[in-house]
């Protein structure tokens, strides 16, 4: 089964499991809801009983109830458990889905997702799960109620039904008002959310170029920004619910009359009309509810588009790489290969590389050197030309046989055991004999390899972690190593180390730096220089 065939089925799985649930909570919802006649039956039928010094016919009314309230109770109990449920799965789907987003695509900025994984699921949880489970039970609720209404006084529960219903045009009035509220409150969250993830991400950067004050009030505008943007939002949907409210006290007061009417040409009790009243509020209640509830979905459309456009990414494959048998010991060849983003900044780059051969490319800061390995691993799209490798080295996924080594070596939270293999599973003897290898004999025993590395990995030097990252490598016979400017900010020491090791890779090597001191550059096979083929 392929990636896309079981992203399909786990989907499908997803969506019965939420309409089966749905289906559960119409069922004990409706139950719940009757909540909305038991009450007024009861006040009815005890006031009309008082009226008539009908005691012992009231106590056995309160037991019958009593079993009714406790029915209703449970069932609630059951839709409230129904409700969490759903829930929970729909954010754990969001956040998977994010997740996966991010893995097929991750040229996507990760403050966007982070933000989407903390936030946006959380509003989406608010503003659209709760609501429409809410607005099921509202509508259970107003149609059971209704016809109770109208069982009692047909023309009575009529006149409630159309009068209740006239708070209901104020949703479609404040429509467009709501939802660009929301739109414009979204954007400028984004944009504080944003800018507080670069804030702190370079700090040290800003504190050092002393431009505290200037970020920080910059931050401050963007935060009154969102903040009166999040109020205007919360404002619109506060004058929508006045209106609402004005219109349900209209419409209670008119049927209320009507009500004093039949009690006063005798075609209705007192107690009649009190469970009529207490019944005819279930009803406009529940489309007054209903109202703030469809207003917080009818503003919800910016949430859902930004949901839409994190969870449909549909991935687009880059074909860079061309399997190709080479006559000679090649492995790889790059003929007029043009690099970049969008636009080229690397034009007409051409060399092979053997089995075993140790190539340096040189080049300035900022000519394309990371664009040249990411586009050799197939995570950038090659603008022009061909790169092709050998048969015995192409692969799919391509990683199972190319390993880059770069100047920043990511370590995650755990031991040094987890960092080595990541989670997967490899002999200790082997374990120890890498990080002999590579030069970390101090690490080479069952004590250290479990020894947690702390966030950050402070404790290890930027030569060691250099290392690690070698070593990692070396543990899964890695035949071409794509090496990432790993040899700046080394001291003198780890850099001829680390120099050494790269060198002494038993495989292809291609290392891409910024600058290497002429002695070591003597060192390569072939030196390539990138500035006669950039602009």
């Amino acid at each position: 089964m392929t990636n896309k065939q079981e992203i399909q089925r786990e989907n499908k799985s997803i969506k019965k499991m939420v309409a089966f649930r749905l289906i559960l909570i119409a069922i004990f919802g409706g139950i719940t809801a009757l909540d909305g006649i038991i009450s007024p039956i009861l006040i009815g039928k005890l006031m009309d009983n008082i009226s008539k010094k009908e005691f012992s016919t009231s106590f056995i009314l309160l037991v019958v109830f009593l079993l009714c309230f406790v029915l209703v109770n449970t069932s609630f109990w059951i839709w409230r458990l129904l409700s969490l449920n759903i829930r929970k799965i729909i954010n754990k789907w969001l956040r998977s889905q994010a997740v996966a987003s991010y893995n097929n695509h991750p040229q996507l900025q990760s403050s966007k997702i982070l933000n989407f994984i903390n936030v946006t699921i959380k509003q989406f949880e608010n503003q659209i799960i709760d609501s429409v489970i809410m607005l099921i039970y509202c509508i259970e609720q107003a149609v059971i109620t209704l016809f109770f209404v109208i069982k009692i006084n047909p023309i009575l529960g009529l006149t409630y039904l159309i009068l209740g219903f006239i708070p209901a045009v104020v949703p479609f009035v404040f429509k467009k008002w709501l939802s660009k509220s929301t739109d414009r409150w979204n954007k400028s969250y984004q944009r504080y959310s944003l800018h507080t993830t670069e804030y702190f991400n370079g700090f040290y950067t800003i504190k050092r170029f002393e431009s505290l004050l200037i970020f920080k009030d910059k931050l401050n505008n963007l935060l009154n920004d969102s903040e009166n943007k999040y109020y205007q939002m919360d404002a619109d949907k506060e004058h929508s619910r006045f209106v609402s409210n004005l219109l349900y006290s209209l419409s209670t007061i008119l049927s209320l009359g009507l009500g004093v009417y039949f009690v006063s040409i005798g075609q209705l009790t007192a107690g009649a009309l009190m469970s009529l009243y207490l019944a005819a509020d279930r009803v406009t209640s529940p489309i007054i509810s209903s109202i703030q509830f469809t207003n917080q979905l009818l503003s919800s459309r910016p949430l859902i588009d930004s949901c839409q456009k994190i969870i449909s990414t549909k991935e687009k494959p880059i074909n860079n790489i061309e399997p190709q048998k080479f006559r000679d010991d090649t492995v790889l060849k790059i003929d007029d290969g043009s690099f970049g983003y969008d636009k080229a900044i690397i034009h007409n780059l051409s060399f092979s590389a053997s089995s075993g051969e140790k190539i340096l490319i040189s080049g300035r800061s900022g000519i394309g050197k990371t664009t040249i390995v990411k586009t050799m691993l197939n995570e950038l799209k090659l603008l022009g030309g061909t790169i092709k490798y050998s048969k015995e080295l192409y692969a799919k996924p391509i990683y199972d046989n190319i390993g880059v080594l770069a100047q920043e070596t990511t370590i995650f939270t755990g031991t040094l055991l987890f960092n080595l293999c990541l989670g997967q599973n490899y002999p200790t003897t082997s374990i120890l004999q890498v990080l002999h290898e590579v030069g970390l004999t101090k690490f080479a025993n069952e004590n250290a390899l479990n020894m947690s590395l702390g966030e950050g990995a402070n404790a290890l030097s930027g030569g060691e972690k250099r290392k690690l990252e070698l070593a990692r490598l070396l543990l899964r016979n890695k035949k071409l190593l794509l090496v990432d400017e790993a040899l700046s900010g080394l001291d003198k020491e780890s850099y001829g180390q680390v120099f050494n090791l790269i060198l002494n890779f038993p495989g292809t090597v291609i290392d891409i730096e910024h600058n290497v001191q002429p002695a070591f550059a003597k060192k390569y096979d072939k030196v390539i220089e990138l500035d006669q083929y950039a602009l």
